[in-house]
């Protein structure tokens, strides 16, 4: 493999595909940014993650771009990778293992191509390595890719979101509008209870159940976050907890989501995007481990505020192939989500509370 140039001054990364992947990969804009200070740094992303790095001081432009969307045909990659040959990038950094993001950095003639040694695309990029066996945390596994550029001292692990001062004043504006002053003492807890697949989302009715119990035990009042798909979820989660203790931020954006929940004292979720956004932000959680795998991708954040609840099943870690190696509830989970009961999640925020505010 060429040894890499002593200066770069054009780099590109190309970013995951998921919101929580993309936040734990901000670790490794910001190692870039500390050893090519002098470098402008572009980031390739999907629409739906794209948000994450808004207003992040490490990515100087974020270049938008969905391989399974309008750009889907052979035609449109090519003109996408001749896009990029323009800007006169030196050196790729790929996140996803995917064939891909590989022969769209190759296709864009940049010099300099990085990557883990996966899905047949060595011949592809400059400079691989074989992926770590067994499988670290996935911000380690980010993080290992920067061996190969000779970046050795100690990284920070630490993912790192950013809002912008009229985001955070919306969301002052919309809690105002909703009973809660945010300089008024007043708990609020954040329920994201949304989720990639439905076998990883906890039940809504659960959900429902919680929220009444902390509203009645610590005052507090409850914020139902989710896209517009998930405002049905919302309403009957509503139902079981009560309005009175109850917010719905139904049809939010990501951002507008993030913002609302940089107020929250506490977040409740599933294994999703969101639990890694709060934990980004710095807000204590209890998240909701149900086939996935807390040793890949448990949120980074210090222990203290941070629990995960969890059932150990023999079957852990799972492959999340559903219900080809269990059989689902007659709610249609996983055994292992379908064990954990709202007590134990209870007894998780009860345990996190003197660390709280």
């Amino acid at each position: 493999m060429a040894a890499f140039p002593e200066k770069i001054s054009n780099i590109l990364v190309y970013c995951p595909s998921w919101v929580g992947d993309t936040v734990l990969a901000t670790p490794v804009l910001a190692a870039l940014r500390e050893h090519y200070p002098g470098a402008r740094l572009a980031a390739i992303a999907k629409p739906s993650v794209a948000p994450v790095l808004t207003a992040n001081p490490n990515v100087d432009e974020v270049i938008l771009y969905d391989p399974k969307g309008a750009r889907a045909s052979w035609a449109a990659k090519l003109s996408f990778a001749k896009g990029l040959q323009k800007r006169k990038l030196e050196l790729a950094v790929l996140l996803p293992n995917s064939l891909h993001a590989a022969l769209i950095v190759y296709l864009a003639k940049i010099p300099y191509r990085v990557g883990y040694a996966t899905d047949g695309r060595s011949l592809l990029l400059t400079h691989t390595l074989a992926p770590p066996q067994p499988p670290p945390h996935q911000v380690d596994y980010y993080l290992g890719l920067l061996k190969t550029l000779g970046i050795k001292e100690k990284l920070s692990r630490t993912p790192k979101m950013f809002l912008l001062d009229k985001e955070r004043a919306w969301a002052k504006d919309f809690l105002a509008q909703h009973g809660v002053d945010v300089s008024g003492g007043t708990p609020l807890i954040a329920f994201p209870p949304g989720s990639s697949k439905p076998g990883k989302a906890w039940h809504p009715e659960r959900f429902g159940e919680l929220g009444r119990r902390l509203a009645q035990t610590y005052g507090a009042k409850i914020i139902l976050l989710g896209g517009a798909s998930e405002a049905k979820l919302l309403l009957k989660i509503k139902e079981v907890m009560g309005k009175d203790s109850s917010i719905g931020a139904e049809r939010t954006t990501l951002r507008q989501a993030a913002a609302i929940l940089s107020y929250a004292w506490l977040l409740v979720g599933n294994d999703s995007g969101m639990q890694h956004v709060a934990a980004a932000l710095g807000i204590p959680l209890a998240a909701i481990f149900g086939p996935g795998s807390p040793a890949l991708t448990a949120p980074v954040i210090e222990d203290k505020l941070r629990r995960i609840v969890l059932e150990e099943f023999s079957c852990r870690p799972c492959r999340q192939k559903f219900f080809r190696d269990c059989r689902p509830s007659p709610a249609g989970k996983p055994p292992c989500l379908e064990a954990i009961t709202v007590r134990k999640v209870e007894m998780a925020v009860g345990s996190l509370w003197p660390s709280i505010k």
